[in-house]
């Protein structure tokens, strides 16, 4: 299992024992370095390992670190380890590691098998020293216990002329061939089996990982349809207000204009009566003031005509008691009163007369201001509302 994965991802149940996992990711020590890890068992026993194994890898890449640096070639360090459980149930577990540097293992392989051919060849030969390994017997010297170091076989020199020789390559090439054919077809099927392992995998993870996509984006669209059905209320509410509103405002606009062409019958109406009235004062007061006028008139001429009586008495008193009384001051007393007379009723006629022409005026401009606001509110007007009020008043 990849470190990769998450600790869900490795502690869930499903892999049966025999079932490989197979990763392939960076070395955390190693410049470029790939690492390979494959491991046969059961699922407890892999996450139980976990951390265990991680440092079996950082060692080993360590290792391949240090011997990259010293050959300067292309490297690669394999370990294979089993892990037996003894008991009623006894089982067996493996974990390899294989870490290399873009390592090309058919070129590896086509050449240990010419390494080997060569010196299958030498031994040949040679007949009197077998090779185990490239090494003679007793010529490997131990410096650790862990290490044994190999050097590589000398090559054996061939007489061109003799035909054991050739013999000998024939037979090079014919296991040469062999080696080959077996190494492709073990490759190929171990190549199948990775690829086979890889895609059990990746439908497992896959299908984890496609249910929870669907729960996620099922939630968004849940979320969204949720949304959109508040929205939906909200205008819903929204509009139904509005309406409410709307019909409410026109249907107070409608009363107002029924109301206006009422209003303005109700202001002509006292305009006329207004109008009705002045004019009967007017008439009224002219007739008063005339036949205030004309009782005046008659008081005067009656009062002039017993004050003539009165002088005429008193000149015949006058006369009989021997007093001359000159006529020309009655004469003058006379006219003197005859023109303050008619001084009197000029000023009487002269202020009635501006009375009268104020009174016409005002009701002219009156009935110019009714004008204008008769053709002002014909565009609006609608059938005019008796009103009984104003006949009863005339009435009365």
């Amino acid at each position: 299992m990849s470190p990769a994965l998450p600790p869900s991802a490795r502690s869930t149940p499903g892999r049966v024992p025999g079932s490989v996992n197979h990763m392939s990711h960076a070395s955390p020590g190693g410049r470029d370095a790939q690492v390979q890890h494959q491991f046969d068992g059961d699922v407890n026993i892999l996450n139980a390992t976990f951390d265990s194994r991680m440092e079996i890898r950082k060692a080993l890449a360590k290792l391949h670190q240090v011997l990259q640096k010293s050959e300067a070639q292309s490297v690669q360090v394999m370990a294979d380890m089993k892990l037996r459980i003894a008991g009623h149930d006894a089982k067996e577990h493996t974990y390899s590691v294989a870490i290399g540097n873009n390592f090309d293992q058919a070129a590896f392989q086509r050449q240990a098998s010419a390494r080997r051919a060569r010196e299958t060849a030498a031994n040949a030969d040679s007949g009197t020293t077998a090779v185990i390994n490239g090494q003679r017997p007793g010529s490997a010297t131990t410096i650790d216990d862990d290490v044994n170091e190999q050097r590589p076989p000398k090559r054996a020199r061939h007489d061109p002329t003799d035909d054991g020789a050739v013999d000998a390559s024939r037979e090079t090439d014919a296991l040469l061939r062999e080696a080959l054919s077996i190494l492709k077809q073990r490759s190929s099927s171990e190549t199948l089996d990775f690829i086979k392992q890889w895609h059990t995998e990746w439908v497992k993870q896959g299908g984890w990982l496609f249910d929870t996509l669907n729960k996620i984006d099922k939630a968004a669209k849940d979320n969204f349809n949720g949304l959109q059905t508040r929205i939906s209320m909200s205008q819903d509410v929204l509009g139904q207000s509005m309406n409410a509103a709307s019909a409410s405002t026109m249907a107070e606009l409608q009363n107002i204009s029924k109301l206006i062409p009422w209003v303005e019958h109700c202001r002509k109406t006292a305009a006329d009566k207004t109008q009705a009235r002045e004019e009967k004062w007017r008439t009224s007061s002219a007739t008063f003031h005339d036949q205030s006028r004309r009782d005046r008139e008659a008081a005067e001429k009656k009062i002039d005509d017993e004050l003539r009586r009165q002088s005429a008495l008193l000149v015949k008193i006058a006369e009989a008691n021997g007093v001359d009384v000159d006529d020309e001051d009655d004469g003058d007393t006379d006219l003197g009163r005859d023109e303050h007379r008619e001084e009197r009723e000029e000023s009487l006629g002269a202020q009635l007369t501006a009375e009268l022409n104020m009174e016409a005026n005002r009701a002219e401009k009156e009935r110019q201001a009714m004008d204008r606001g008769a053709i002002n509110s014909s565009r609006t007007r609608e059938e005019p509302i008796p009103i009984e009020d104003d006949e009863r008043d005339e009435g009365k």
